[in-house]
């Protein structure tokens, strides 16, 4: 709902996602055989373990423009409230817990965006700006945590122009400072663990699994490029640095299994931000009826922050831990799309990245979950209107993977693959006086070919991506 006059409009939106999806009770840990529930009674229902979100968005968009001036504010709020539930069972020292609710995660956030767009001469497109964040996130149940307690708060200011040296050469530049705060809670076991002390006698304590800690973070990031048009061919080359604030979950995930991810992720407060120096290009030509690009790049990472495998386990998971390293990459994208006949559309893509870690433990090593040479053919035919089907279109895609060697032990080894895809899409006329329906009806993996994503989190315990699958979809606007 919004507000739509001269020189002023304003938006604001909700929305609420709710779901409830249920583990693999094996990799979350539990003994089906000792088990109560007869995992086998149906396929479809969602028994213990689970767990269930409910998402909460209200964001508002306002524009004002005042002649030479158009001022842009962005404001939002969401609420994030998820929970794990499980068999309450006695495990280690911990005593059976009172409830099923393992974990609970409820994160607030909110954010404050406003930029200013003006043009102070005929040359030159301005947008100067400030970003705005604050996060407060709160845990509960019995089963530890992924993350503790935190709250965040970040602010940045940037500024960038468009200058327009010639009508068809053009410099951008722009620049940024970003400020942050993360203040960590402290946690610690709500039942007691015997250690042995030096003495030979035991003790009884509560253990902790993370401490009250405030980190500082603040960085400038700038970028200048130049783009290039001559004839039907845009030239375009930009060098940057960039920052990132590492996220609470990298600096502060302990003393809990993520069963969403198959592995125990543990965090590092002594992680350092992230800064990055890059180069990239871009060579686009574009005809009637053929287009093509290519979009190199190279950059270097002075600390890249990333989820390093180890070779230890905890309760039969893979322990994975946040660290940092120099790294290099470069790779790139090369696109081309024809029309071969007037309702025939081919297009073809295939893209590739090269990464090198240049220190640390893990030196001559690729970066973990890197992705294999990949590409993508697909062919569209749009039929004519029949009967209540408006622009009818029938597409099929074959995606291509190549063999992954390049691995972070002890990441596996991952073959390549061939999936083809197919989808038809259409306008449904309903009636005269209502807007058409969107109808998109996908068939995947049409030969129900069995292969495995190095990229997932089931290439961890060999689950295969899914095979053949059917799914419709409908838009019905109102």
């Amino acid at each position: 709902m919004g507000i739509l006059q001269r020189g002023f409009t304003t938006e604001t939106s909700f929305s609420n996602v709710n779901a409830k999806n249920g583990f693999f009770a094996n990799a979350h840990g539990l003994e089906v055989r000792t088990s109560s529930i007869d995992y086998d009674s149906s396929s479809r229902d969602v028994d213990l373990p689970y767990h269930k979100v409910n998402h909460f968005k209200i964001t508002n968009n306002t524009s004002l423009d005042l002649g030479n001036h158009t001022f842009h504010l962005d404001l939002g709020y969401q609420n994030n409230n998820r929970e794990e539930h499980s068999e309450p069972i006695p495990h280690g020292y911990m005593p059976t817990p009172p409830d099923s609710k393992e974990r609970a995660f409820n994160k607030n956030t909110y954010t404050l965006n406003v930029k200013d767009v003006f043009k102070p001469n005929a040359k030159h497109d301005v947008v100067v700006g400030l970003n705005m964040e604050y996060q407060d996130n709160n845990i509960g149940g019995w089963g530890g945590f992924l993350i503790p307690e935190y709250t965040r708060f970040t602010v940045g200011a940037f500024g960038y122009d468009q200058f327009e040296i010639n009508k068809n050469l053009h410099l951008q530049a722009g620049i940024r400072y970003d400020f942050g705060v993360v203040d960590t809670h402290s946690y610690f076991d709500w039942y007691p663990s015997t250690r042995n002390n030096d003495d030979n006698t035991t003790s009884n304590i509560y253990l902790q699994r993370s401490q009250d800690k405030t980190l500082n973070f603040g960085s400038t990031s700038a970028s200048v490029g130049l783009s290039y048009l001559r004839n039907k061919t845009t030239y375009k080359i930009n060098i940057g640095k960039s920052f990132r604030m590492p996220l609470s979950n990298e600096l502060a995930s302990d003393g809990g299994v993520n069963y969403h991810m198959y592995r125990y992720e543990k965090g590092n407060l002594d992680l350092d931000p992230e800064a990055s120096y890059q180069l990239d290009m871009e060579v686009d030509y574009s005809a009637k009826k053929f287009s093509v690009a290519l979009s190199p790049f190279v950059n270097f990472f002075d600390n890249y922050i990333y989820l390093n495998p180890t070779s230890s386990y905890y309760e039969t998971l893979q322990i994975y831990e946040y660290t940092q390293a120099k790294v290099f990459r470069v790779g790139g994208e090369l696109s081309a799309s024809s029309t071969v006949l007037k309702n025939v559309t081919l297009n073809a893509s295939a893209e590739y990245v090269y990464s090198r870690q240049t220190s640390g433990p893990k030196k001559n090593f690729t970066l973990p979950f890197s992705p294999p040479l990949s590409g993508r053919l697909s062919a569209n035919y749009q039929f004519k209107d029949l009967l209540f089907f408006n622009s009818p279109q029938l597409s099929a895609e074959l995606k291509v993977a190549g063999a992954q060697n390049e691995i972070v032990p002890p990441e596996q080894i991952t073959a390549g693959y061939q999936v083809l895809n197919m989808a038809f899409v259409s306008k449904l006329n309903t009636s005269k006086n209502s807007l058409p329906i969107e109808m998109r009806l996908k068939l995947n993996n049409v030969f129900h070919t069995k292969y495995f994503d190095h990229t997932s989190f089931y290439r961890l315990i060999d689950v295969p991506e899914a095979g053949r699958n059917i799914s419709l979809s409908l838009t019905i606007p109102f």
